[in-house]
This record gives structure tokens, sequence and C-alpha cells, in this order.
């Protein structure tokens, strides 16, 4: 199975693997990275996984409590694609939501949140990227 790598709507790496998303959970030191399955909190589930590059070393407990849903994994990768194209290109929230959901599939789509929410959260992200900008000032 192919690994599929992109980062959650927080900016937090993320990789999917057979339908089911793992959270980074720290590198070490001999240079693979460690995975923990993104329902961790919510099921106690401790699936983990094992990366080297684009290859799995390690995958512990590969049997989940939970099913897997890869349009929601997707949907959060999207959104934060939207949050990035927001603040680099300086443009509106509508813009950069529709050059993202033109390439996404139909169930990813409907995975997306409301179109109200996602807007309100990419004029935060963009908030937060002009006050890194101004040196952690608020700009009047």
């Amino acid at each position: 199975m192919d690994l599929v790598f992109g980062t959650s709507s927080k900016n937090k790496p993320t990789v999917i693997y057979r339908n089911f998303e793992y959270a980074k959970e720290h590198e070490n030191r001999c240079g693979t990275t460690s995975w923990r399955c993104q329902k961790f909190q919510s099921m106690h589930w401790n699936a983990r996984l094992v990366t080297s590059g684009d290859r799995v070393v390690s995958d512990r407990q590969p049997e989940h409590t939970h099913s897997g849903n890869v349009a929601t994994a997707f949907a959060r990768k999207a959104v934060c694609e939207m949050k990035t194209k927001m603040t680099e290109m300086n443009a509106t929230s509508s813009s950069s939501q529709a050059s993202v959901a033109a390439a996404l599939d139909n169930d990813v789509l409907m995975a997306l949140p409301k179109r109200n929410t996602e807007a309100r959260s990419l004029q935060c992200a963009r908030q937060k990227a002009t006050t890194a900008a101004a040196g952690g000032t608020q700009l009047k």
C-alpha cells in the first residue's frame, strides 16, 4: 500500500496508510518516524506505524477497532492546502476554497466542513499569518 503524507487542519504531519490516518508521534534517532492512530484519543486504540522515508518499517496492531475513512482524512488535508494557498497568494477564502475543491473527488467534497465554517477557519488562519509576519503584533 502506498503512503499518502499530508498535514492536518492544524498543520500537524499525518500519513494515510490502508485507509487509516496516523498522526506523527516523534522522530527516532535512527532516522525513522513513529506515527500513532488519529483515533487514539477517542477510541483508545494504540495502532502504530513506523516509516523510513516512503517505506513502512513496522505496522504494530494493524487491526483497528474503528473503520477507516479516507475521505475525512483527505478533507482535513484539503483544508490545510486551502490555508496554505490563502496565505501564500493573499487570496480570499472563497477563491482558495474553489481552487482546492476543483481537484477533489465527490466523497472528499462531502466530508469537507460547511462552507461558512471553512471560510471562518481560513480567515482566522490568514489573521494568524499576518500577525506573525508583523512580528507578533496585531495590525490595526
